[in-house]
């Protein structure tokens, strides 16, 4: 499950095998005042502006010479909040991008090290209630080397939160999502 607020800044109407859906752009406020943007998919248009949502993350195929499948969050609920109500998050640095799920790890790398020196694992995982394809994810520090040593079949309870961010490869603009795990247990 994911619970997100932020800035609905465009919804669009789509149709997929002959069901109406909406897709839409929500801008989520980290606290260290980055954007990360999050595409929503939902059977009900959801209103521009500052908008809470729960939902799940769900990963589409998405045929790409870089990038074979494309994450975005399934609305189950949602509702308007105000502006003073969305800065009254913002001052207490309680933006929200909560993920809470139940997964297996279907493929981990090993540990490297960013150029900054710290410790980062890529993987990817699957929800427990049944998914067709799995989601990106990243793990830091400690936490990296513990899920390595589980490893690929490993189920865990996952905390943290879904992220955005793009790169250059090869002259073409490569946008990824993936859930940064903050914290795990093992189930």
């Amino acid at each position: 499950m994911i619970n997100l607020v932020g800035k609905v800044v465009s919804s669009d109407e789509m149709y997929v095998s002959g069901h109406k859906l909406y897709s839409s752009l929500m801008q989520v406020l980290r606290v260290s005042g980055v954007v990360d943007n999050i595409m929503l998919r939902s059977d009900e248009k959801l209103p521009l502006g500052y908008v809470e949502i729960y939902g799940v993350i769900r990963s589409y195929s998405r045929p790409s010479k870089y990038t074979k499948t494309s994450q975005e969050v399934f609305v189950k609920s949602f509702s308007s909040i105000s502006d003073e109500a969305f800065n009254s998050y913002k001052k207490r640095d309680k933006t929200r991008n909560d993920v809470n799920e139940n997964v297996i790890i279907l493929s981990i790398s090993k540990v490297r090290e960013t150029p900054g020196k710290k410790k980062i694992v890529e993987m990817r995982l699957k929800s427990l209630k049944g998914q067709r394809y799995g989601w990106n994810a990243i793990a830091w520090g400690d936490d990296a080397e513990k899920l390595v040593e589980l490893g690929k079949g490993a189920k865990v309870h996952i905390n943290g939160r879904l992220q955005s961010r793009e790169y250059e490869k090869c002259g073409e603009r490569i946008e990824i999502r993936e859930v940064s795990i903050s914290n795990f247990n093992i189930i």
